[in-house]
């Protein structure tokens, strides 16, 4: 308790001392009667529950609605049961939504206060409302023995997708039915016990989950035949919980494509979409019927409204035609790739189309793709594509009809600098530009920073004062409430809260939490929070969130330095650049010094136990750590630096695909690389043949391909951020010519 008074004190120091925002003099005349919120946090802090209620108390009467909102909701948690279970009511009755209610419904089951659930639920949407209440409302249901369990139960279970929630109620679901069959037999009031469609379809769907499939797939006829006869229509989830057990349960795959054929015409039309999908799906899976499988997907597509089943429905009949046909692909992009709503679900299908494609020379289908399908891509496929067409252009693989090779791949790479795409293709990019201006690199890589400079123009009265624009209200209450922990020194509450709220926060509110937890990991000696590892995550989600807005600010967040001192020696040591590793540690443990993985890699730079035992015995270490931050570093380094020695041409790139892949690997693609490259007749490079930016796109793990990517942008974001060099000069040092 001790040591984490001297990190709030300290913390609250730095914010106090180094704050050049506030004009207030002290955090309790900035936030007002907000203040009583977060001294009821110190006095909880502190084990004084009679003044906390006092705060917390004040601040849910008098303090913005957000922090008496916190109020109440802490206050559910302190006092005697009675104290609990008013301030529960209290919640409810003045925020009456899902979160609100499923705070004080875990305060009422607790206390067994079932009616007071039922009360307060009995308008929920159980279709929509979180599986966590619904499931408080059906256990109360039980308990109080309420003749509406059964409907509700059967509704929540066939309306939405299962989830632990259901699966665990179903546990307690069946024991209580258990328990009614044997009352009633030892009264012998029931000699024949029968099952309703409701109980055959409850079983059913919770086999789906269990992917008891064989089982399940047996009883869909049964299922199927009892809403026959009771003329009733199958519900959407359970036509999709049908195909599923028919998919990995049946063993006839034809022949249950064919039954799904003809459900298909008795379905009505937005129903009839599951039909069809896995009736192509099944038909795929045989093997033999590929014409069927094309034309069901694309019935399939035809008969459904709903844009998620269009997108899931276009990306399985993609990836089959990924089996069959790049002509069948492109055509298929020009007919139905504007349709798509999500176009961030397809980018694992365009990373595999990019691997086949280039790997089979398919170059002019692979420009085809990006200049002429109008498909709706990710902002990070389409910076991709962009940069790769430039760069077939080049080669001299790509030759545009009627246009300047030279200017067509000039334009190509300032579209992949364009909008939120990816940062690695924009660093190539600045570097295939030949752009080394650091106002110029700056405006590409900190677009954030001129919209933020814009902004302030705009915002800008005649008179030369700010005018400020009118604000979400719940933005600004979020944004005030992380001030408040921020003010008062209350690190712990920052990731949760802004986990919270990070969908109605200001960039510049997201900004200050990160850079406050940033400067309190300086004081978390015993790392027993991670601040500095809560303030990467939330940079970097914030990052991916920002639509390509980033700020230089934002971006050196994402970049920390952590383990600064110990990164430096350890890079001097073993003749390595620190920006080198510290995009190996970023990208391998994001500065968890004591994570595992479930291959067993550990710590900062995420060594196999063989690997580092490897090390120690070169560098003469007798017993160690592996998870001592110091000594994992120097491991991993000394690796590095000998994969670098055992690759050809010392590449850097290559040793690291090694550090991920394997150097056996590593060698075995140089060697079909460059014995493929031969045949194109282009300019060879050392050591693949083919340039290494297009090496990486042809190696056949997604995992080292991705791995490859994160290193050269981490290597040259902080070379560019901290070390003063350009991204040109990054690309070069790593990739070679």
């Amino acid at each position: 308790m001790k040591m984490i008074r001297s990190i709030l004190f300290f913390s609250i120091l730095l914010i106090l001392f180094s704050c050049k925002e506030t004009n207030a003099n002290s955090p309790q005349s900035e936030f007002k009667y907000d203040s009583d919120y977060y001294y009821g946090l110190r006095a909880c802090d502190d084990n004084k529950e009679d003044e906390a209620i006092r705060l917390f108390t004040a601040a849910r009467k008098n303090g913005t609605d957000l922090v008496a909102r916190r109020s109440a909701e802490a206050l559910t948690q302190i006092g005697n049961i009675t104290q609990r279970l008013e301030a529960s009511k209290y919640l409810i009755e003045r925020w009456n939504d899902d979160n609100a209610l499923l705070i004080a419904c875990k305060e009422f089951f607790k206390n067994q206060e079932y009616s007071q659930i039922l009360r307060y639920t009995r308008r929920i949407n159980l279709n929509k409302a979180s599986n966590e209440l619904v499931e408080l409302r059906m256990r109360s249901l039980l308990e109080k023995n309420d003749s509406r369990f059964e409907e509700e139960y059967f509704t929540w279970t066939v309306s939405r997708p299962l989830s632990m929630h259901h699966l665990q109620f179903y546990q307690i679901y069946l024991a209580n039915q258990l328990k009614k069959i044997h009352i009633q037999q030892e009264s012998d009031e029931v000699q024949n016990i029968s099952v309703s469609r409701e109980q055959m379809v409850i079983d059913f769907r919770v086999s789906v989950y269990q992917q008891k499939y064989q089982y399940a797939f047996s009883v869909c006829e049964q299922i199927l035949k009892c809403y026959d006869n009771e003329k009733l229509e199958v519900e959407e989830q359970l036509l999709s919980d049908i195909g599923k057990a028919a998919l990995y349960g049946a063993d006839d795959y034809s022949a249950t494509a064919k039954f799904f054929d003809s459900l298909a015409e008795k379905l009505s039309e937005p129903k009839k979409f599951y039909a069809l999908f896995y009736a192509a799906r099944l038909y795929d899976k045989d093997g033999r019927f590929q014409a069927q499988t094309k034309s069901r997907f694309k019935s399939a597509l035809e008969a459904s409204v709903d844009p998620m089943q269009k997108d899931n429905c276009l990306w399985y009949l993609l990836n089959f035609l990924l089996r069959t046909s790049t002509d069948d692909i492109i055509e298929t992009l020009k007919t139905y790739g504007n349709i798509i709503s999500s176009p961030e679900y397809f980018d694992d299908f365009f990373e595999s189309l990019s691997v086949l494609l280039i790997s089979n020379h398919k170059w002019n289908d692979f420009f085809q793709v990006w200049s002429e399908t109008g498909a709706n891509l990710s902002e990070k496929t389409a910076a991709k594509y962009s940069y790769i067409s430039g760069r077939l252009i080049e080669e001299g693989l790509v030759k545009p009809d009627g246009k300047n090779a030279t200017e067509q791949a000039q334009a190509a790479f300032r579209k992949a600098l364009s909008g939120g795409g990816s940062l690695y293709y924009k660093i190539l990019a600045l570097e295939r530009l030949k752009i080394t201006e650091k106002e110029q690199i700056e405006a590409m890589l900190f677009p954030g920073d001129a919209k933020k400079s814009d902004s302030e123009k705009e915002n800008s009265g005649a008179d030369g004062k700010k005018a400020m624009p009118e604000e979400n209200n719940l933005t600004a209450l979020s944004g005030r409430l992380l001030s408040g922990y921020v003010a008062f020194g209350f690190p712990q509450q920052i990731y949760s809260e802004w986990l919270l709220n990070r969908n109605n926060l200001k960039i510049e509110d997201t900004i200050r939490a990160a850079t406050f937890l940033r400067n309190c990991e300086k004081y978390d000696t015993e790392e027993k929070f991670s601040y500095g590892i809560q303030s990467l995550r939330i940079a970097s989600r914030a990052k991916n969130d920002c639509g390509g807005m980033i700020s230089k600010e934002l971006l050196e967040l994402c970049y920390p330095r952590l383990y600064e001192s110990q990164i430096a020696d350890v890079c001097m040591a073993q003749e390595i650049p620190e920006y080198i590793l510290f995009a190996l540690v970023r990208t391998e443990s994001f500065f968890d010094r004591n994570i595992s993985s479930r291959a067993g890699a550990m710590g900062l730079t995420q060594l196999m136990e063989a690997t580092a035992d490897d090390e120690a015995r070169k560098l003469k270490l007798g017993d160690y750590d592996i998870f001592d931050a110091e000594t994992n570093l120097t491991l991993g380094a000394h690796y590095l630096k000998s994969l670098i020695g055992r690759t050809e041409k010392n590449s850097v790139l290559l040793a690291l695909f090694a550090y991920n892949g394997g150097l056996t690997n590593v060698r075995r693609w140089i060697r079909a690389a460059r014995s493929d490259w031969y045949k194109t007749k282009k300019k060879f490079y050392e050591p693949a043949g083919i340039s290494m930016d297009l090496f990486l796109e042809t190696l056949p793990f997604t995992e080292t391909r991705d791995y490859g990517r994160q290193l050269v942008e981490a290597s040259a974001i902080y070379a560019f951020l901290y070390y003063d060099k350009t991204p040109s000069e990054v690309v070069h040092e790593i990739m070679g010519e």
